[in-house]
């Protein structure tokens, strides 16, 4: 008998210990657990900040775009599953094996078929989605795309964001806290299956998006516009190597009218090298040298050349000399100098 207490109180203490240890040193962490388990947890995107010219021309903006979801709890049956894998996956140009893959996780109610597409598309799919009578399977959830309605035009300036629509280069990037905005999120309970709990019985919280605030510069579109052209024609006339700068500058406030960079890139395709010379270079390699160098030419014509690149003022600066030659009355205009 007393081995039998001795050992249902070694017992009793040793789970007394382990609830402590779990209920008071370790709460956080399994409240934490808990609360994961329970609630699903979506963001709603925050629509970014426009980037303005000083004219209020927009050279940045997002456009709304949506993201395809799929419940496929709600699928009724295997013949379903094989139409929408066939038929969807050519609709929405997506992977069919992997769609397919997503049709049979029948407790999930939440899986992303395909993320910004576009007006044209959205309507196509609801379309399809009437027609099959799948208006319970899927929905559309709106986000944005930014996009560069100028291409080109002051590129190496306004940078570029990811597919997240996280500022990557440029003002996108160094003005990130501004443009971004505060996402919203869509807070549903889960049961014990891991499954949304019903709309009806309201275990739903959303929290509104803040869209991001916009920049207005001192740049203007058309003085930008012509810079650049000029610019380029400059570069091809002198078979630049190490692509060309332009900067205008109002002498009398110090603001920024143009800066230019040639050669630049599209901000809406930032991913693609501009020059063709350069991108049928790197096609002809492979391996680790091909990924070494599309590196180095991406990250090159990224480069806002004007405020990255060293330069030596060199003849630039005669202008300051003549100048003070002329104020100090030592020279005049029609004086001629040799210089070896």
């Amino acid at each position: 008998m007393v081995v039998l207490v001795v050992l249902v109180g070694f017992c009793f203490s040793a789970i007394v210990g382990r609830l402590a240890v779990l209920q008071i040193v370790q709460t956080d962490e399994w409240q934490q657990r808990a609360v994961s388990q329970q609630l699903s947890d979506s963001i709603i995107s925050p629509k970014r900040g426009t980037i303005y010219d000083t004219n209020m021309n927009p050279l940045a903006q997002s456009a709304t775009v949506w993201t395809v979801i799929m419940s496929p709890k709600d699928i009724p049956d295997d013949e379903t599953r094989t139409k929408i894998a066939d038929e969807l996956s050519v609709l929405l140009d997506v992977d069919r094996d992997k769609l397919l893959e997503q049709t049979q996780k029948t407790n999930s109610q939440y899986e992303v078929v395909k993320a910004k597409i576009e007006l044209p598309l959205r309507d196509s799919l609801a379309q399809w989605v009437q027609d099959n009578e799948l208006t319970g399977v899927f929905r559309t959830i709106e986000d944005y795309k930014r996009y560069y309605p100028n291409n080109d035009m002051l590129s190496t300036v306004l940078g570029f964001t990811g597919t997240d629509n996280y500022g990557l280069y440029g003002l996108e990037a160094y003005y990130e806290e501004t443009l971004a905005g505060k996402a919203g999120r869509i807070v549903t309970a889960k049961n014990g299956w891991g499954d949304e709990m019903p709309n009806e019985l309201k275990y739903e919280k959303t929290v509104d998006a803040e869209d991001g605030n916009s920049l207005v510069l001192t740049i203007d579109q058309y003085i930008q516009t012509y810079a650049e052209k000029y610019l380029e024609e400059a570069v091809a006339n002198a078979s630049a190597t190490n692509r060309g700068a332009v900067i205008i500058q109002d002498v009398n406030t110090g603001a920024i009218l143009a800066m230019a960079t040639k050669g630049d890139y599209d901000p809406n395709q930032p991913f693609t090298v501009s020059d063709p010379t350069v991108a049928a270079q790197i096609a002809a390699l492979a391996g680790d040298e091909q990924s070494r160098a599309l590196t180095l030419a991406r990250q090159k014509q990224w480069q806002n050349k004007p405020i990255v690149d060293f330069y030596e003022p060199g003849s630039v600066f005669k202008t300051f000399t003549s100048c003070m030659a002329f104020e100090e009355g030592i020279s005049t205009e029609t004086d001629t100098f040799t210089c070896t």
